[in-house]
């Protein structure tokens, strides 16, 4: 197992099976997905009273935690109970590279490979057995989950609107650079290549995400795009920010956009000054839950409005325009305090989150 899994799997420990013993979870049914690959089981939260076709948000765990936990820690259900849509949680198989999504063997194998190919049939039979609407299915992550939302986005684009990532690294081998990753993004989604929306999110205090280069992950995508829009790699997709906003929502955050060949927001990243490695805006199951930060701007509700605001119910929407402003975000100093332990642990390792 890599070192980042590891590593990965202890902090998210801290956490694991305290949300069902402190809180009472709302109730989410279980079902099972099998093919000739494998088992997973997932975990879906329909809240009561929905309204005609809704949207559906694909929420994919970190570590080698319970989606369970997740469920509490991340808020999705209070957040679809609030603004009325449906969320699902695929649950990694724990005997399965100790329950740690390989996003890189997913990557290699293509929308057939176990993982991929389990989630796409999840998703499609949430849509078909509840009230979804299948133009407004979201995908999202966090940490090896982010890693395996950006790969069901580039397998899968015919399922997907929009993608989330919090944290997480590029689709394919960590020895890619940006430029072969978004080329290897472009090539997965092939024939079904479409736009697809990305918010992209990271803690200036993330060892992880420091180490990876999360900027990368973003300009992957934008690549990817650049390729997508005309067949060719010439800059129609600009790998620069049109602009930053900064705020406070507990944590002081930059905000970059990012535009397509059109000049509509195609993307967002969302720095986070003074956070961790973990939830945005969770909801600790714990006093000793480093994996939640209740401080910081709950990232899936904004991602959600996100979402929104790129996908329509009626149909496609017109297009969202960016604001031009000066400035970008950086990852601060405190930061750097941890930037020596994890490089020197990722050339140890070759890990990968």
């Amino acid at each position: 197992m890599r070192m980042w899994a590891a590593l990965a799997g202890v902090v998210a420990l801290a956490a694991t099976g305290a949300a069902s013993a402190a809180h009472e979870l709302p109730e989410m049914a279980v079902h099972e997905a099998s093919n000739s690959l494998g088992t997973m089981e997932y975990r879906v939260f329909a809240p009561a009273g929905l309204q005609g076709r809704v949207p559906l948000f694909v929420h994919i765990h970190g570590g080698n935690v319970s989606v369970i936990d997740v469920s509490h820690q991340s808020r999705l259900n209070e957040l679809a109970s609030a603004r009325g849509f449906v969320v699902v949680y695929p649950q990694e198989d724990p005997s399965i590279n100790a329950g740690i999504w390989d996003g890189e063997v997913a990557a290699a194998e293509g929308r057939g490979s176990r993982a991929s190919s389990l989630i796409a049939q999840i998703t499609r039979a949430v849509v078909a057995d509840y009230p979804v609407d299948a133009r407004r299915v979201f995908v999202g992550g966090i940490s090896a989950g982010s890693t395996m939302a950006i790969v069901m986005a580039a397998q899968y684009p015919e399922l997907y609107a929009a993608m989330q990532a919090e944290g997480g690294d590029r689709y394919g081998p960590i020895t890619d650079d940006q430029e072969v990753s978004g080329r290897k993004v472009f090539e997965a989604m092939g024939s079904r290549a479409r736009r697809i929306p990305f918010m992209l999110s990271i803690g200036t205090l993330d060892p992880f995400g420091i180490t990876t280069n999360t900027d990368s992950v973003m300009r992957h995508w934008l690549i990817a795009h650049d390729w997508m829009d005309d067949g060719e790699r010439n800059d129609s997709v600009s790998l620069l920010p049109t602009g930053t906003r900064t705020g406070r929502d507990g944590k002081r955050y930059d905000v970059d956009t990012y535009v397509d060949a059109d000049g509509c927001v195609l993307a967002e990243r969302w720095l986070i000054h003074g956070m961790f490695h973990a939830y945005a805006g969770g909801d600790p199951a714990a006093i000793y839950d480093i994996t939640s930060d209740p401080n910081a701007p709950n990232m899936r509700e904004i991602a959600y409005d996100f979402f929104l605001d790129q996908t329509d119910a009626n149909g496609p929407p017109g297009c969202v325009m960016a604001v031009p402003a000066a400035g970008g975000g950086a990852f601060g100093s405190g930061a750097l305090l941890l930037v020596a332990m994890m490089v020197s642990l990722r050339s140890a390792g070759g890990t990968r989150r």
